[in-house]
């Protein structure tokens, strides 16, 4: 039976986590066999040359994995789909304790639409992931990220994962409306909300942003710098919404959700699609938008989408 020394695990909302890792430790063992002299910050087990490697997709990154493949013909894969981990089904996790028991069945690698999968599989014996920055992956490959990027993926200054992509939260915006009416686009937060205001005075039923998807917090709180989810250890998160950015980003939520300017509906939904989808003036939100929520869901004509960067921070504080 082929044992993993490797292990690639994907994590996050919006990203791509990559690990490497010995593998869990069997049943009944209490440390992982194989070399004991590895360069890579933990203990390897022993490989076999041939066998497949088991990766681990949601369906969406299908076609990724199956591109892979038939660019590098040389490395025999077995692709697998799963729900990715998708609001909060903890499937890996679980999976993974079973594989722990049985002493098999592992993949090789794993997406994982979570933000957590750094900090349960780091820990323990049985640990699922190994560290990427002892050894394993060269200082140049590492060093491409932003600056934060792996926050996510690492505990107590060690990664243990590598993302797919950062989704950078962009304002969409239906230019032939913004230009119709004579609007200017917001650079910041405090100019969104002025504008939110307007629009509901002035072109009730227009929309500005949506605040009815499970990721809302992530372009809105993180947007405006709330600190309201900061992995700070293994088994530690920092939470602070009495901060004054996730405060002042609160009360902007609620006034636009109070005067109908931000949906509540679901993005995916179909009533938003069909109650919304042709009121949209602009919606704060992933880089995935455009081909997903524009074209997929609203089907928006062409010649009327555009982007640009999101709001920052706003050019004063209000108490």
């Amino acid at each position: 039976m082929r044992r993993r020394s490797l292990s690639v695990v994907t994590a996050a909302a919006v990203l791509l986590a990559v690990a490497a890792c010995g593998p869990p430790n069997p049943a009944g063992s209490s440390k992982p066999t194989g070399s004991t002299g590895s360069p890579y910050g933990f203990t390897t087990a022993e490989q076999k040359k041939d066998g497949k490697l088991v990766v681990w997709v949601d369906s969406t990154r299908l076609d990724a994995a199956k591109a892979y493949q038939t660019a590098h013909p040389g490395v025999p894969l077995d692709i697998v789909t799963y729900d990715g981990n998708a609001n909060g089904s903890n499937t890996l996790k679980t999976k993974v304790q079973l594989f722990n028991r049985a002493g098999e069945g592992w993949p090789d690698v794993v997406f994982t639409t979570d933000n957590n999968t750094a900090s349960w599989a780091s820990q323990g014996d049985d640990a699922f992931v190994a560290p990427l920055n002892k050894g394993l992956l060269d200082d140049a490959t590492l060093g491409g990220f932003a600056k934060g990027a792996l926050d996510v993926c690492s505990v107590d200054g060690t990664v243990y994962c590598l993302r797919n992509d950062l989704a950078q939260v962009v304002l969409w915006y239906n230019k032939k409306l913004l230009d119709k009416f004579g609007y200017t686009l917001p650079a910041t937060w405090e100019d969104y909300q002025a504008l939110g205001e307007k629009v509901a005075a002035e072109h009730p039923g227009y929309i500005v942003g949506t605040a009815g998807d499970a990721w809302a917090p992530e372009i809105y709180m993180w947007g405006g710098e709330c600190p309201a989810n900061q992995v700070t250890g293994a088994k530690a998160i920092t939470v602070k919404v009495t901060d004054a950015k996730c405060v002042r980003t609160a009360r902007m939520l609620d006034k636009l959700v109070a005067n109908k300017t931000m949906s509540m509906l679901p993005l995916f939904g179909p009533d938003f699609a069909k109650n919304q989808g042709d009121k949209v003036l602009m919606l704060p939100g992933p880089a995935w938008y455009g081909g997903a929520v524009f074209q997929g869901t609203l089907k928006t004509p062409k010649g009327e989408l555009a982007v640009a960067p999101r709001c920052t921070g706003r050019t004063r504080t209000r108490r």
